[in-house]
């Protein structure tokens, strides 16, 4: 009897631990190994789980493991590694991707040296953001922007503690138009938008977008991947409404754009585009996705990948960007006007 009850003691035990190794299984995501080929699936596994757009960047993600596996093996150095990571990354040509390892942050450049800078910072900050008077345009400073001829504003630099005050001390400045220069800015250069939840729905609001109506106005769709599976996704109404700056209803706003304007400026460069009284010229903005997320791989490595992606109205997605309403480009062989900021002289006189 005594041997049978150890028996019986034994199974119970055994019985125990199964359904602890089961839970496990389940409910616990064991930290990959700390090797070569162990970080390097971590990384790819948590992009597959988390990207936001397989889809519409039209890549398989398991051949794209098979084709960069090859290139690990636990004998590499950490260098080696970094770089085989960000060129599997890469394959996904996002900009909001980013792995931080032994070489610092790399992520993916898109290549628009095939297309006009769009913007000499020289030109600009000598000519029209400095006490500069030519071209009868009697530039001066006001608070963090410049205004020509006493009638046109000029807004460059969105620092997150000041630009309300700006845009506030020019809509009480009555001048005859606004031009708001988002050239070169990508996601973490302006505190124009940002989003407001609530129990019901879920609306991107802008500081900018001035008294739409009516208000809370839909202007397109927010995707958000909310599970590990290849369709898990929470889709929302894009909506603006007014908040902090209104001024009259008829207020004209020229934006300035270009294929380095990404990220948050993508975005907020589209919600104002859809105002009537907003003209948006330069060049096709270089879009850019929404929610990222990091993670830290079992290395202590952080991977940065975007969980949602915007669409306007028609269902064309924004991470590459959209068009302006008039496209023109700088002419780099003048070295003392800026030709976009005086097209938008010329628009708003």
């Amino acid at each position: 009897m005594y041997f049978n009850m150890n028996k019986i003691k034994i199974f119970y035990i055994l019985c125990f631990v199964f359904l602890l190794t089961g839970c496990e299984k389940l409910f616990i995501k064991p930290d990959a190994e700390n090797t070569a080929t162990g970080i390097f699936t971590q990384a790819w596994q948590y992009t597959k789980s988390h990207y936001c757009c397989f889809d519409s960047k039209q890549v398989d993600w398991d051949n794209v493991y098979q084709t960069y596996s090859a290139r690990v093996d636990d004998g590499m150095d950490a260098d080696s590694l970094h770089r085989v990571i960000h060129q599997m990354l890469s394959v996904l040509e996002d900009e909001g991707i980013a792995i931080v390892g032994e070489l610092g942050t790399l992520r993916h450049e898109i290549d628009n040296s095939m297309y006009p800078s769009n913007l000499d910072t020289a030109v600009v900050t000598n000519n029209y953001t400095a006490y500069y008077n030519d071209y009868n345009l009697d530039y001066y400073d006001h608070g963090g922007y410049s205004v020509f001829n006493g009638e046109v504003a000029y807004l460059r630099k969105f620092s997150k503690d000041r630009v309300e005050n700006r845009l506030w001390s020019i809509w009480m400045n009555q001048y005859k138009g606004l031009i708001m220069d988002f050239r070169n800015l990508g996601p973490d250069d302006h505190n124009i938008s940002y989003e407001c939840n609530d129990e019901t729905k879920e609306e991107e609001l802008s500081n900018i977008i001035m008294n739409p109506k009516p208000r809370n106005r839909e202007i397109g769709s927010k995707r958000l991947k909310i599970g590990a599976g290849e369709n898990d996704y929470r889709t929302n109404k894009l909506k603006v409404g007014d908040s902090g700056c209104i001024p009259r209803n008829d207020y004209p706003i020229i934006i300035l754009c270009n294929r380095e304007t990404y990220g948050g400026s993508n975005r907020t460069v589209y919600a104002m585009s859809t105002l009537s009284n907003v003209t948006v010229i330069g060049d096709r903005t270089g879009g850019g996705n929404i929610s990222g997320s990091t993670f830290m791989l079992s290395n202590g490595w952080l991977l940065n990948i975007p969980g949602g992606t915007i669409f306007d109205l028609d269902g064309n997605t924004l991470q590459s960007g959209f068009d302006p309403d008039i496209f023109i480009n700088d002419d780099t062989a003048t070295t003392d006007k800026d030709e976009i900021i005086e097209k938008a002289l010329e628009l708003l006189n």
